[in-house]
């Protein structure tokens, strides 16, 4: 978390490896219907800073997720994410954008 402050995680959250949230994230809950519960994200996520992700979705490996958006469907391994609502512009997922991860160049 480069910038840890003004991060909000709901307690029952699942978030694996390697994920770099900036400030100003929520990650929460949603109260109605089918998505009643928590995000569960994957491996190497990038998520921007402002980004609100909430209800029982899944965030698959590798997704980048843009600045301000809001996500509330689930996604698919190497999605970039971005705008309200979220729309997924392309497949070439978090490479580069997260400093711990060496990718090779194909």
């Amino acid at each position: 978390m480069p910038h840890p402050f003004t991060i909000v995680i709901n307690g029952n959250y699942i978030i694996g490896n390697n994920c770099n949230i900036h400030q100003g994230v929520t990650i929460g809950e949603a109260g109605r219907g089918k998505k009643i519960g928590n995000p569960v994200i994957g491996d190497n996520i990038y998520i921007g800073p402002g980004a609100k992700i909430f209800g029982k979705i899944n965030i698959e490996n590798n997704c980048a997720i843009g600045a301000n958006c809001v996500l509330n469907y689930s996604t698919k391994e190497n999605g970039v994410i971005v705008g309200i609502p979220g729309k997924v512009v392309s497949y070439k997922g978090s490479i580069g954008l997260l400093k711990n991860i060496y990718y090779e160049e194909s």
